[in-house]
């Protein structure tokens, strides 16, 4: 990041430049920051997630407590046109008495996408695209309410500011559209979900130089049509994650 805040400063002292000397503001060209290197080019990332059902039917995801959940992912990026990232969520939920066989929905996703890196002005920002799977049941009295699984294309952006030297504010949002069935035809078939959070991110450099990351903010997916009697199915809560370049 260090790199990066230095490459906008200087931009920016040439434009002004361009200013005093001329008397016309020549627009610089948009820094996009330096291609990671080849021996920094796998990064490992895993989230503790403590997060709440909730849906919009009363019956459904009834007193759930905040649960943990994680996010483990490896992605790849030689420092070429795009990278490939594949990731693992898990969240269980519970009720009051503590049994995972009561009710509350249990949520499994695949995702493996491509992605790369791109500016705006200050902003540095990465976009992926890719596919999901996901696997997500919903239980109740100790039988399904719903037993979905379903395909379909994922897409994301994440967006990040320097706040000092090593301390960034970062945004991301994700859709996703599946096509699946829910074997109890409680649940929509064919049907979006939808991410995003916001934090703050500690830069470091760990092994051999590499650029690497800690996380702390807020996190919220709703899975449309995907609870009990078509409602939607929402998750809300915070998450401390870290991502460890090599």
């Amino acid at each position: 990041m260090k790199t990066k805040m230095l490459l906008s400063s200087s931009v920016a002292l040439v434009g002004l430049s361009s200013f005093a000397l001329g008397g016309e503001y020549i627009a610089p060209p948009v820094a996009s920051g330096p291609a990671p290197s080849s021996s920094c080019a796998w990064t490992f990332e895993a989230a503790a997630l403590y997060l709440k059902a909730d849906s919009e039917d009363s019956s459904g995801y009834e007193d759930q407590d905040f649960e943990w959940a994680y996010r483990l992912g490896i992605a790849y990026d030689n420092g070429g046109c795009l990278g490939v990232r594949f990731r693992f969520f898990n969240f269980d939920g519970t009720n009051n008495s503590g049994s995972n066989d009561e009710q509350g929905p249990e949520i499994q996703s695949y995702d493996l996408e491509v992605f790369s890196g791109f500016a705006l002005g200050s902003w540095q920002g990465e976009w992926s695209a890719g596919v999901r799977y996901l696997d997500l049941q919903e239980t109740y009295g100790g039988s399904y309410d719903v037993n979905y699984d379903g395909w379909g294309p994922t897409a994301s952006i994440e967006l990040t500011h320097p706040l000092t030297q090593a301390i960034d504010f970062y945004v991301n949002a994700r859709a996703s559209f599946l096509f699946g069935d829910d074997d109890e035809n409680e649940a929509a078939d064919d049907t979006p979900v939808l991410e995003a959070g916001f934090g703050i991110q500690y830069n470091t450099v760990l092994f051999g130089n590499c650029e690497s990351y800690v996380r702390l903010g807020v996190e919220g997916q709703r899975y449309k049509n995907l609870a009990y009697e078509y409602t939607d199915g929402d998750l809300y809560g915070g998450v401390l994650g870290f991502g460890l370049a090599f």
